[in-house]
């Protein structure tokens, strides 16, 4: 992975570094594991950002009709963890 020694691994295992996408990449093909599942809690984060910005844009959708604003209010409920 580049590192001379296990400290830089280390930093990452005990969450005190973020580490690029390329490395995380490289866990990932290690250990056979996402990398959801390897940084479940960075990956918990982004979904409740994705989900509270979802939530946002469909407030404002919902005064548009059409086939097309249908299907982006449908995407975003989705995101949003709206069921229905």
């Amino acid at each position: 992975m580049g590192a001379d020694d296990g400290a830089q691994v280390s930093k990452y295992e005990h969450f005190g570094r973020i580490p690029t996408l390329e490395t995380a990449l490289i866990y990932e093909v290690i250990t056979k594991r996402s990398m959801s599942e390897l940084f479940g809690g960075m990956y918990q984060k982004a979904e409740e950002k994705v989900a509270d910005r979802a939530r946002v844009l469909l407030k404002r959708m919902g005064h548009l009709s059409g086939e097309r604003a249908a299907r982006k209010c449908e995407v975003l409920a989705d995101l949003a963890g709206i069921n229905g």
